[in-house]
């Protein structure tokens, strides 16, 4: 590719709302990050959209837990649509890499026993009914790095599918912008990109250009469902080391350097 690699890879999440939307020079513009800057890609991919309607008849496609994070319902059956869906997903971004010269692997994280989750028996809303059940979903709690420095060897980027295992269970669902956060935390990497179907994060209607961590809590006042949770990953990876994340909808390599989205830094915004 005629570049020399940092040794920090970029974390893309590409959300399941937008990955069909892409257009080509979109996934130019994310080859070209790795053709420029010599750093390697691990691209997370999310299955929200392509999972509508998957819960069986009579169960809800998503519950909130007691903090009032939404969560898909993920049953039994639920999981075997996520890992048919999942596994196209991540071979045809991998075509996608492919076609534009990059060396690239595709691997469930639950798969290669990569991203490890907790899943507990908690109470749940379901409808207007406060229910103890467990759904096979749980935030990513560590990732195997000795195993991720195996996957990313002799490849340009990493697709990957952020299913996990669990304890009593061979694979569980996660929330794909958190298992991002960890993964961009055990590869050392500084940037994280979280692609959403918004162009950037709003406040009082106004889109937020730049911010820091230290005002995380302010963006979080104006956040409702979805974004609540991506402002959640976004500390996390703070949390692990990363020193930047951009969320917004644009090519990568703008939003990474803030000419579109909202950036948002660990260190305080310079004004």
């Amino acid at each position: 590719m005629g570049a020399t690699a940092t040794g920090r890879p970029v974390v893309v999440k590409v959300g399941g709302s937008c990955l069909d939307d892409l257009a080509p020079d979109w996934w130019d513009a994310l080859a070209e990050l790795r053709a420029r800057d010599g750093d390697r890609l691990i691209v997370v991919h999310g299955w929200s959209k392509m999972l509508a309607g998957a819960a069986p008849e009579g169960q809800p496609d998503f519950i909130v837990d007691k903090h009032g994070f939404r969560s898909r319902y993920t049953t039994p059956a639920v999981l075997e649509q996520i890992e048919r869906v999942a596994a196209d997903l991540r071979e045809r971004i991998a075509a996608l890499l492919g076609e534009r010269g990059l060396r690239t692997a595709a691997v469930s994280g639950a798969g290669e026993r990569l991203l490890r989750a907790e899943v507990r028996r908690n109470m749940w809303w379901v409808g207007d009914d406060l229910v103890e059940l467990t759904n096979l979903v749980g935030p990513v709690r560590s990732v195997d790095g000795e195993r991720l420095a195996v996957l990313l060897d002799g490849v340009d980027a990493l697709v990957v599918s952020p299913l996990a295992v669990a304890d009593g269970h061979p694979r569980v669902n996660t929330d794909a912008d958190r298992a991002a956060a960890a993964l961009a935390g055990a590869a050392g990497a500084e940037r994280l990109a979280l692609v959403m179907e918004a162009p950037a994060i709003l406040a009082d209607g106004e889109p937020v250009a730049r911010a820091s961590r230290a005002g995380l809590r302010s963006l979080a006042a104006h956040a409702k469902g979805g974004m609540a949770k991506k402002l959640r990953a976004v500390e996390e990876a703070f949390a692990a080391g990363v020193s930047t994340v951009a969320v917004g909808n644009a090519l990568p390599g703008d939003l990474l350097c803030g000419r579109a989205g909202t950036l948002i830094s660990a260190a305080a915004v310079e004004r």
